[in-house]
């Protein structure tokens, strides 16, 4: 779907959401969609305004990928429907159904089983490629290190880097590159739709394990890391 130029305010907007990351994103009601009424939840969208960003090495932050995304998983149920894109004066306009729920707070195994069924998923061309072996993620974490301003703490986690080497993954799936608690959204009857796929690729389903699995991405977004017998289930 073609992006078009903003024409005048977005003026539905109703309840904004807090942010605490780049993006901006805001719940809005649009009247007439599928002719329901004004106040109804099916009526609403979420608009995400992208931010200009400095080039970020673990997450990208692409709106026509997040588009293509939305668009190549229509439904599926995984991911909202795209509605529209906008090119505004503030920036690039991603707008999309929103999804009844909460973020993700407990109990993973559904958000196990959604991510087996994205990675089973066709994925659409020209993707980003995620790191392949132990040795391109080494090259992507010095990346990371090099724009650290604190000397110190740099040269101590450069330390800590493992000197072994595994072998290339030959698995190539469907990837949504920032699968935390926040982007995991579960409606009242348990089911799981992701959001935010500003940063998809095509790589080992270990990537996105790794970063669900994470203690401080869990730490971020429930404020504790999965216990033992929660992680075991996932």
């Amino acid at each position: 779907m073609g992006s078009r130029r903003w024409k005048g305010p977005l003026s539905w907007c109703k309840q904004p959401y807090t942010s605490r990351f780049e993006n901006d994103r805001r719940r809005c009601n649009v009247n007439g969609i599928a002719g329901r009424g004004r106040d109804s939840p099916a009526n609403d969208l979420e608009i995400k305004l992208f931010s200009p960003t400095p080039d970020n090495p673990l997450f990208s932050n692409d709106p026509a990928a997040e588009a293509r995304l939305l668009n190549h998983l229509t439904g599926t149920g995984l991911a909202p429907r795209l509605h529209e894109t906008l090119a505004t004066p503030l920036g690039s306009v991603v707008l999309y159904t929103h999804v009844a729920g909460s973020s993700w707070r407990s109990y993973p195994a559904p958000v196990g089983r959604v991510l087996a069924r994205l990675h089973r998923h066709p994925a659409p061309p020209d993707l980003d490629l995620a790191p392949y072996d132990s040795r391109a993620l080494l090259a992507q974490g010095l990346d990371i290190l090099d724009r650290r301003p604190n000397i110190s703490v740099t040269e101590r986690l450069r330390n800590l880097t493992p000197s072994s080497a595994t072998a290339p993954s030959r698995i190539a799936a469907l990837l949504h590159g920032d699968v935390v608690p926040g982007n995991v959204i579960q409606s009242p009857i348990g089911d799981i739709t992701l959001i935010d796929w500003q940063c998809p690729a095509v790589g080992a389903p270990v990537h996105d394990l790794a970063i669900f699995l994470s203690p401080a991405m869990q730490h971020v977004y429930r404020d504790t890391p999965l216990s033992q017998a929660e992680a075991v289930p996932f």
